[in-house]
């Protein structure tokens, strides 16, 4: 099992437990474990999506435009399809599901036409294809620092308005409670 997580965020920090996470996964059909997106509301969200980051200038108006043209032609569009967040998820790089949900979205995305933005297309290939993934386990809070923390030029992944979230880790803390890398083993 592999666990992707963008390079902005924090290392882990709880006790999260990686081996149970990866025998779920390795367990369940879909193979994947990752969690929705939050703060997109109603019907069509990974139009949503595209609008939304095209009006905050993270997307240009016209790769918005032209990916939400695609997605709509698309004969087996699902408007109620869920928006994933990519930034952290898990998965069996051996399941068949798996390996073939990557191909049609390597195809689609390599090409470079479309959004940069890979949650529009990802929520497309994982409603077409009926993929529910397991949520991300967590063992007394978050697994990573993913409230309130900034990437590149300030960049917000998450509403920054969650009550009882500090936006900011104090630097006293922030590493005082890291779990031990598993050692994986075959």
């Amino acid at each position: 099992v592999i666990f992707y997580g963008d390079a902005y965020l924090m290392n882990p920090i709880n006790e999260t437990n990686w081996l149970e996470m990866a025998r779920d996964i390795k367990q369940n059909p879909v193979g994947l474990m990752q969690d929705k997106q939050i703060g997109l509301s109603g019907n069509n969200k990974p139009i949503t999506e595209l609008r939304k980051v095209a009006k905050e200038a993270k997307l240009s108006t016209e790769l918005s435009e032209k990916t939400i043209t695609w997605l709509l032609n698309q004969p087996d569009y699902d408007e109620d399809a869920i928006v994933y967040k990519n930034a952290i998820f898990g998965y069996d790089p051996r399941n068949a599901k798996v390996q073939q949900l990557m191909h049609d979205f390597w195809s689609i995305y390599a090409k470079e036409e479309l959004s940069w933005r890979d949650q529009p297309i990802w929520s497309y290939l994982m409603a077409r294809e009926r993929m529910r993934p397991l949520h991300l386990h967590r063992k007394g809070g978050k697994i990573f620092g993913e409230f309130g923390q900034k990437g590149h030029g300030g960049h917000v992944y998450v509403p920054q308005n969650i009550p009882n979230v500090p936006t900011k880790p104090k630097k006293k803390d922030r590493f005082q409670n890291l779990s031990p890398v598993p050692k994986f083993t075959d």
